[in-house]
């Protein structure tokens, strides 16, 4: 029988195979797109998480084609899913870190593994169709097979290797995301989703050693995706627009005097000592739209809000650390008057910000 009649055979075979979860797996991958396009729309992390978006429409698209068997048919696209994978972790971590004002540095560097896939992807891709085709049939009938992450056809190693590296950046993205003062929903809400995702998805391949644990994967991601949607649909001002400040109302008087208002209230209530104090709160207290707000901190202080309000408490915790009656108390107790809400993140926001640490700062100071 000829290469190219054996080919069609099979495609016409498994267009049997596609069932309701095929059709389930495609809708995610519909869905990944529509997510990623409004995404990229927006500013800033935003692009990095329609970046991320985009991938997990390519991981969602290579399940769907070994689940329906059209993988037969379109060979190219065997194993697509395993250079993208190595972008996950980083497009996560980059748009946590832009998120909270402190832009990750050495992008290349957090890029290099996904560079050396995509070396290694096309060096498989110049087997052949044949090989190829040859691969699949043999790592789909093994009950040890690992899917679209098995690049050597059936080593789970290649299966832990994405898995960590894909922890490593939600760990780093985690501790980025500590390091700042203030609470992000949409951060909060992409760590937890992207954590259970992926614990799920370790659980199920290497706990339980369940063959065909990509389709989980393709579960687990999907209904992530539809929760992230339905988050944007709730708060899509979250990420403010790439054009969010044209045809705005404020004129530069209105915007200075915002500031104005914004500073008289902070120093004389000490507001910034509210571990929880948010945007939105701050905004709806001065009767402002919180867009409104964040664009006159964003123009005329050239910063964000959570750097705003970090600035502020530093300030508070280098009076406070400076004053005789309150040497009695701990480093960490003094943060807490300050409004941060654990030793770790004053901490790191003191040494960010002054270049010492807290300790160093009083020694320096001749207490």
């Amino acid at each position: 029988m000829q290469p190219r009649t054996l080919q069609l055979g099979l495609f016409y075979m498994t267009l049997d195979l596609i069932n309701n979860f095929s059709i389930f797996l495609l809708a995610g991958v519909i869905q990944c797109v529509v997510v990623a396009l409004f995404l990229i729309t927006k500013q800033n992390q935003a692009k990095y998480l329609g970046a991320l978006w985009l991938v997990y429409a390519v991981v969602l698209l290579e399940i769907f084609l070994t689940e329906s068997g059209l993988i037969m048919q379109t060979w190219y696209l065997r194993n697509i899913a395993e250079p993208p994978s190595f972008l996950i972790g980083p497009l996560v971590y980059f748009a946590v870190a832009l998120g909270v004002g402190q832009p990750a540095k050495h992008k290349l560097v957090h890029l290099l593994p996904f560079f050396v896939m995509i070396v290694l992807h096309v060096t498989y891709l110049i087997s052949g169709s044949q090989s190829i085709i040859s691969s699949y049939i043999f790592t789909h009938l093994n009950s040890n097979d690992v899917g679209s992450f098995g690049f050597l056809a059936g080593l789970s190693s290649h299966a832990l290797v994405t898995f960590l590296h894909l922890l490593f950046y939600l760990l780093l993205s985690a501790q980025r995301y500590r390091s700042q003062p203030v609470k992000v929903p949409w951060i909060e809400f992409l760590m937890v989703g992207s954590t259970i995702c992926y614990l799920a998805f370790g659980v199920v391949i290497f706990l339980f050693n369940i063959a065909g644990s990509e389709s989980y994967y393709g579960v687990f991601l999907t209904g992530f995706t539809y929760l992230f949607a339905f988050y944007l649909l709730k708060h899509s001002n979250d990420f403010e627009l790439k054009v969010r400040y044209e045809g705005s109302p404020l004129n530069e008087r209105m915007k200075e005097e915002i500031i104005t208002d914004l500073s008289e209230r902070m120093r004389s209530r000490k507001w910034y000592r509210e571990q929880d104090l948010s945007l939105e709160k701050v905004a709806t207290d001065m009767g402002l739209s919180k867009n409104y707000l964040s664009q006159a901190i964003n123009e005329k202080l050239k910063m964000n809000f959570s750097q705003y309000l970090n600035d502020l408490r530093v300030d508070e915790a280098k009076q406070l650390l400076l004053r005789e009656d309150l040497r009695h108390l701990k480093l960490s107790e003094i943060g807490h008057l300050a409004g941060y809400r654990s030793k770790s993140v004053f901490y790191s926001s003191f040494k960010q910000r002054e270049k010492t640490t807290p300790s160093a700062f009083i020694k320096s100071s001749n207490l």
